[in-house]
């Protein structure tokens, strides 16, 4: 009997039992499931509220294409030429489109008469810090933005500015001396790596009232800080990508768990704690970001000592990082940039 059940599979090729035929429902699901997403591209291209913006369709059907190239380290390149075929505003996603135009910036983000401004999306921070509080860059709370940005503005103020020449210009002094000392050695000169190096320190001087030590005599690199840092930043821009595909950016978070993500998450923290103490113990006042702040820490219209840290991670990252970059662009030389976006296409820069 059982001989004969099995023959009788292998002629059929497929089981049927309780009059379900599984094979052919599978084949159903599946049909369903691509008529259901050709049906999704379709209506994304023809009728969703963003398919009269300008940009290359298959973008607009799916999120595949931007993960593709950011996983590729290639999405800001991409953008960039994006905007170059098709102007000032290009539909990167089914979600999202990208503006260049400085004038979109106060319709988006701007607070107008009788108009909400714009909220944080709730996945704009991929994780949340252990103590639950957020600094100035992602804090979602209006109110609560407005107060920090209130207390750290004294820091960026026109006098602030002109009394902090004198720490910027020590340690440009300094990159003048090893950019002259790498000269005289003939040794080859990364501009980008100094900008980094120096900009960090200034940073995290103006900060924490002490440099990083990228600057010292023997420092060639950066600061296994830093370097910490930006492994922090990277996995955090992958999780953002995730984000779009089914909540895969759960499944994600549980791999990096499980590596290195929070030993280094962990080790970033100990730092930004070691060197604001130190801040907080200095008694003599000075003229940097955080002086102000400090004057107020923890009273009703100040911030609070975990704001203060969140905060001054933002400061290192966003302010160093991003100036060295321009720097970087703005001194470099005009008749390499044809070739280097050349090298840039040809090697998947």
């Amino acid at each position: 009997m059982p001989s004969s059940i099995s023959a009788a599979l292998r002629q059929t090729g497929h089981v049927q039992l309780g009059h379900i035929d599984y094979q052919a429902t599978l084949k159903i699901v599946a049909l369903l499931i691509v008529i259901y997403w050709c049906l999704v591209w379709i209506y994304r291209i023809t009728l969703h509220p963003l398919a009269h913006y300008p940009g290359p369709k298959l973008w607009a059907t799916t999120c595949l294409v931007q993960t593709f190239y950011a996983l590729r380290g290639e999405f800001a390149f991409k953008v960039a030429d994006l905007h170059t075929k098709y102007g000032p505003v290009v539909r990167l996603g089914p979600s999202a489109v990208s503006y260049i135009d400085e004038k979109a910036w106060e319709d988006i983000h701007g607070r107008h008469d009788g108009r909400k401004q714009l909220k944080k999306a709730k996945e704009f921070v991929p994780t949340s810090p252990p103590n639950g509080a957020q600094g100035l860059v992602f804090v979602k709370d209006d109110n609560a933005h407005g107060r920090l940005r209130r207390n750290f503005s004294h820091g960026f103020s026109d006098k602030a500015l002109r009394d902090q020449e004198d720490i910027i210009g020590g340690y440009f002094e300094k990159l003048v001396a090893r950019i002259r000392r790498s000269s005289d050695d003939h040794e080859p000169i990364n501009m980008m790596r100094w900008y980094q190096l120096t900009t960090f320190d200034i940073v995290g001087d103006l900060t924490y009232g002490e440099d990083i030590g990228c600057m010292n005599d023997d420092a060639r690199d950066l600061h296994k800080w830093i370097e910490n840092l930006y492994y922090i930043v990277k996995a955090m821009f992958l999780l953002g990508f995730m984000r779009d595909f089914f909540r895969l950016d759960k499944l994600l978070l549980i791999v990096m768990t499980s590596d290195k993500l929070p030993l280094k998450k962990n080790k970033h923290r100990l730092m930004l704690i070691e060197k604001l103490n130190r801040r907080l113990e200095r008694k003599e006042p000075r003229s940097d970001f955080m002086e102000h702040v400090i004057r107020n820490l923890n009273t009703p219209t100040g911030i609070t000592y975990d704001e203060m840290l969140m905060t001054s991670s933002n400061l290192l990252m966003a302010g160093a990082e991003t100036t060295a970059m321009t720097l970087s662009g703005a001194t470099g030389p005009r008749s390499i940039w044809g070739r280097s976006s050349k090298d840039r296409n040809d090697h998947h820069y």
